[in-house]
């Protein structure tokens, strides 16, 4: 009984590999390229005073964020820089983060109470 060999197939790959990084830059792209042209046209304000509604009308829908996101750069640069040349060590810069931490939970916690009437 002669014992033959399977046959060899070829081990060429059809799908060419990327480097990751290559990979990635084209996932981003197309992630990129893909929102661009599902998104929706920006419409212009037909007067000023719809410009002033619709301003309005996002302030009421994002204050939350921008109190948080000027909160955090204040409390930032008061970390960064507490305290001023000849100043004791009770600064009004380092008095004001907690003031103002107090301030903005206090301002939270109203909005969420007028929410609810």
């Amino acid at each position: 009984m002669a014992s033959t060999s399977p046959p060899i197939l070829p081990v060429t790959s059809s799908v060419e590999s990327q480097p990751p990084l290559r990979a990635f830059i084209n996932q981003i792209s197309e992630t990129v390229t893909t929102a661009l042209s599902t998104r929706r046209p920006w419409s212009k304000p037909d007067s000023i005073s719809s410009a002033a509604a619709r301003i309005r009308k996002n302030y009421a829908y994002f204050k939350v964020n921008y109190l948080a996101v000027a909160t955090a750069i204040v409390g930032f640069y008061l970390v960064t820089h507490p305290f001023l040349p000849r100043l004791p060590p009770l600064s009004p810069r380092v008095l004001a983060l907690p003031c103002l931490a107090s301030l903005w939970c206090f301002l939270l916690m109203l909005d969420l109470f007028l929410s609810r009437l």
